[in-house]
Formats: C-alpha cells, structure tokens, sequence
C-alpha cells in the first residue's frame, strides 16, 4: 500500500474520531465568548495548518506524489501513536471528557494525566508532527506543525484559566508538579 493511502486513511481515522467527540461530547449549552473562541482558534489552526499549504502550494503537490521514503514512512507511524493516544486518553478519561472547558468534577492527576496536564491535546501534536514529517516539504509541514500548536496552546491557555479559578489550589499544586505537553520538559 502507498505512503498517500497509508496518510489519508490516517487523517480520515483522526478526523472521523475527533469529529464523533465533538457530537458527542458537546454540552449543547450557551457557552462563554472565551469558550468559543478558543475552540473556535484551535480547530482553525489545525484545518488550516493541515490543508492550506497543500491547497495553495505547486511544489508541496509535486512532493506529495514523490514516494514515502523512511522519515515520511516514520511520519505515518508517529500519526498512528498520537491517534491511538488520543483515543486511550478520551476513553481513560471516559464519559466526563468534554470538548468544552467546563469545571470537572474532581481533577485527574493519575494514568495519562500523571505527568502532563494535557495529554489528549499532546497527542493531538504528535499527530500534528506526524503529518509534518509525511508532507516533508517546507511549505506543508511548518504550517502542518506551527499552526496546531499555536491552536492549542491558545485553547490550553483557555482552559487553565478556568480550571486555576475553579479548582484554586489543586489545580496550582498540580500545575506546579506537571508539564503541559511533554513530559519532564514543558
């Protein structure tokens, strides 16, 4: 099977399941301009970071039909961890995990949330380098990687807010023995 199949059935294996969480993990109730807004900025950059560059570039199409050499095969592989990761984090997490910045409940700091305080959000990136290291075209894959995280880091900077008010000062211990996104180091 070619790298191109191997990569869209990857990207229609993402965005088939992140698309079932957004249905079905919505709240369906009148949400702060804050709350919208970040997810609003997020989801754009991840569309836009994942397919403008190739919409508008000749030469990131040309390289798309050269063959899948080791590094963008290795891409396809570091797609398949972050999806695999997003799944086992959202159902870890199970019914309590929400698209929308809400005051959970208690605060999970075990399992996937025992290093980072964003795991679902980590492996969202993996799969944003993944896709990255499989465009391996200047034009596609910076914007491939750059705009996801500026996304999420707008979205996570969002959701802090809330959680630092809402939890005080469980939320601050944690954050202070924690990383964001990658464990031990941010």
């Amino acid at each position: 099977m070619s790298g191109q199949i191997i990569f869209f059935v990857l990207v229609a294996t993402w965005v088939a399941f992140d698309t079932y969480i957004l249905i079905t993990r919505d709240g369906r109730q009148r949400l702060p301009v804050e709350e919208r807004v970040s997810k609003f900025v997020m989801v754009s950059c991840i569309i836009v970071g994942m397919a403008l560059p190739v919409m508008l570039s000749e030469s990131a199409q040309a390289a798309w039909q050269e063959p899948f050499g080791p590094l963008r095969r290795f891409g396809l592989l570091v797609m398949l961890s972050g999806i695999l990761g997003r799944v086992y984090i959202i159902r870890w997490f199970g019914a309590g995990f929400t698209v929308e910045v809400r005051t959970p409940s208690h605060l999970h700091t075990s399992g996937p949330y025992r290093h980072i305080r964003h795991p679902a959000y980590a492996a969202e990136l993996t799969i944003a380098l993944g896709v990255a290291l499989a465009f391996l075209h200047p034009i596609t894959s910076l914007p491939a990687i750059i705009l996801p995280t500026f996304g999420l880091l707008f979205r996570i900077r969002a959701e802090e807010r809330v959680l630092r008010k809402t939890l005080g000062e469980d939320y601050h211990r944690y954050a202070a023995r924690t990383k964001r996104l990658i464990p031990f180091v941010y």
